[in-house]
């Protein structure tokens, strides 16, 4: 009988346990950081269209939209400021959707 006690006691005590380990809510899927929605990506090689490259040229990206390219921009006040110094192809598509 102190068995089937012990074992019931065990059972319970594990399975609150697991309860509490629950997932609390789902994650973000997708690259795009959901705390921060504006972003200044300084010193980019930008590719607008094929056979056209422009260097050194500055990105800001509101929504995970391209907002504004060009040189020396000045950052929005909510912008998180990253040196990026790689080449960034745009998307041929977003022309469509304004």
């Amino acid at each position: 009988m102190k068995l089937v006690h012990n074992l019931f006691v065990y059972l319970t005590f594990f399975s609150i346990i697991h309860l509490c380990q629950a997932q609390v809510s789902f994650p973000v899927n997708g690259v795009r950081e959901p705390d921060q929605s504006c972003f200044l990506l300084r010193q980019a090689t930008v590719h607008p269209e094929p056979g056209i490259q422009l260097e050194n040229t500055d990105l800001i990206i509101r929504n995970g939209k391209i907002e504004t390219i060009g040189k020396d921009l000045k950052p929005p006040i909510d912008a998180v400021i990253k040196d990026y110094k790689k080449h960034a192809y745009l998307s041929f598509s977003d022309r469509l959707v304004c």
